[in-house]
């Protein structure tokens, strides 16, 4: 019984982070392209990701390693986009660093809407 409980506690703790993984890889995406921020496609691609993210988080029921395995993908993206967010403020915006980070901003959200099958 208390070890029902701990996982899901556990499982439930591992959910919040990923969500919050993923909404602060929005906030990279938008810190390397300022401009992205301000179209009606950039509103749109975050919504859906958003609303997946509330399909992902209730409808699926994932394991604690699959639950692990999406947290740890998700926070190496995020630091690959938090990496050349640092790097677009350093040394300003270039179109090279801004498709890097929209395919790394891509690969994160397929691995994301993924996990609800592989978890």
């Amino acid at each position: 019984m208390l070890v029902g409980i701990l996982g899901f506690v556990v499982i439930l703790v591992l959910r919040i982070l990923l969500t919050l993984i993923v909404m602060l890889q929005d906030y990279c995406l938008t810190n390397i392209k300022a401009t992205y921020s301000k179209t009606i496609i950039a509103i749109t691609i975050v919504s859906i990701r958003m609303f997946s993210s509330v399909w992902i988080i209730f409808v699926t029921e994932p394991t604690l390693m699959g639950a692990l395995q999406a947290v740890a993908i998700q926070s190496i993206i995020l630091l690959f986009l938090w990496a050349l967010s640092k790097y677009v403020r350093k040394y300003e915006e270039n179109w090279f660093i801004t498709i890097v980070a929209f395919i790394a901003y891509g690969i994160g959200s397929y691995f994301y809407i993924m996990f609800a099958f592989i978890a």
